[in-house]
């Protein structure tokens, strides 16, 4: 009886260890799964981390590129400023050049207006001692007046003109 009971017990223990190794195995698998799934979250974080790794390392390439065309912008801004203030002097001195010209333009244009008084003056006072001298004086000064002229034929005739006095 006693070994009737024996395999009794061995059956029921057969079936408790059977179990538990289903649950056991079980248990494994599920863990397996997991790991799986915690490894495939892994390697997409991976991804994920190495992707935006390349995403701020272009946008910090692009900051650069943008920090060094202002640095180039401003440079040439400051040199265009000071080519400005250069041409800004130039014109300053050039207004004052012109502005001195001018007025000695001014002084001359009022010296020849002056000189030609005076010249219209001694003509006109020319004219009278000419219309009041007698008349053989005239034609003394008719005959130097054709002696200016060019031609031979006009000198001779003024010479003529000025040999009868």
């Amino acid at each position: 009886m006693f070994l009737e009971m024996e395999q009794r017990n061995e059956l029921k223990t057969v079936p408790i260890f059977s179990i538990a190794l289903a649950v056991l195995h079980d248990s494994l698998r599920q863990k397996d799964d997991r790991i799986e799934e915690l490894e495939e979250a892994l390697r997409e974080s991976v991804q994920i981390t190495a992707e935006r790794e390349m995403v701020l390392a272009q946008e910090e390439s692009a900051r650069a590129n943008a920090e060094k065309q202002m640095e180039e912008l401003l440079a040439a801004m400051e040199k265009v400023k000071q080519e400005l203030e250069s041409m800004k002097a130039k014109l300053s001195s050039t207004q004052q050049s012109l502005a001195e010209k001018e007025a000695h333009l001014t002084t001359l244009r009022a010296e020849r207006r002056k000189h030609l008084e005076e010249v219209l003056e001694m003509n006109c006072l020319g004219a009278l001692d000419i219309l009041e001298r007698p008349p053989e004086r005239w034609m003394m000064m008719e005959g130097l007046i054709l002696m200016k002229r060019p031609s031979s034929e006009v000198r001779s005739k003024a010479l003529s003109h000025l040999s009868m006095f």
